[in-house]
């Protein structure tokens, strides 16, 4: 059985936790105020702890423990971006005696944002053909645009494709130009070889992929595209005619 009520109750301490913050390159400092609700003596108290997501467990982990209501900076410098690629921030307030807690009037991480980049097919995108016949060559093309703040090293793309058993073939991995702030670059691949590929396939294209050359990136999931295509099985075998000086031979002549 299922019992749905609500329970009232006057509590005198809580928590506030905010939003993921990051992915950052850098982490530079912390900030925070808070006021009273109360005139006078006041027995407000508050406390705010910072978490990081370790990249290595993936589990947020308590990097300060404590910093107090009078404490409003603090230097986060010494916290690593690369094992903390996202900080988050928990709130907590008491005020056991009137019950009216501490009102936060802001608190802010400053930090060095990641780069940026997304696929755009509306600059630019290519497919050659849909459908295509068995053997015949796969061509594709596509815009990727840098969105953010920060330009991006080298950046590298890869292809895969999934075949009408959904089985994976990888296809590509190269390295582009560097990717500067409001600059498009191109990225094309060319696949000779498709026998045995017919059916219903799908072609991959990923963005800076999670390999060893992966680049910080604010989100991943324009990164990404999917195209669909068919490809029609080669049932006819082809017609050869050989000749030696443009003449048939038989079997065991001499030929020049």
């Amino acid at each position: 059985a299922n019992l749905n009520v609500l329970l009232r109750s006057q509590w005198f301490n809580g928590h506030m936790t905010s939003d993921k913050i990051g992915p950052a390159t850098k982490w530079s400092s912390f900030h925070w105020a808070t006021h009273s609700l109360d005139t006078g003596f006041t027995r407000d108290d508050a406390s705010v702890m910072i978490l990081g997501l370790n990249s290595s467990t993936n589990q947020w982990d308590t990097i300060v423990n404590s910093i107090p209501q009078n404490n409003l900076d603090s230097d986060l410098t010494a916290i690593s971006a690369n094992q903390y690629p996202f900080l988050k921030l928990d709130e907590y307030v008491i005020d056991d005696s009137l019950r009216t807690p501490p009102q936060t009037d802001r608190w802010q991480i400053y930090y060095d944002e990641a780069p940026e980049c997304a696929l755009n097919p509306s600059r630019q995108f290519s497919f050659y053909n849909n459908p295509i016949a068995e053997g015949d060559t796969i061509k594709m093309a596509m815009a990727i645009d840098n969105i953010g703040n920060v330009s991006m090293d080298s950046l590298e793309v890869s292809w895969y494709l999934y075949d009408r058993d959904r089985v994976r073939h990888n296809l590509l991995t190269k390295k582009l130009d560097s990717l500067r702030v409001g600059q498009t670059i191109a990225a094309n691949i060319k696949v000779d070889s498709t026998f045995n590929l017919y059916g219903n396939n799908s072609l991959w294209i990923e963005a800076n992929p999670y390999t060893s050359n992966h680049q910080q990136e604010q989100h991943h999931f324009n990164n990404l595209a999917e195209i669909k295509f068919n490809m029609s099985r080669d049932v006819t075998n082809p017609i050869l005619d050989v000749a030696f000086d443009g003449v048939h031979i038989l079997d065991g002549d001499i030929v020049s």
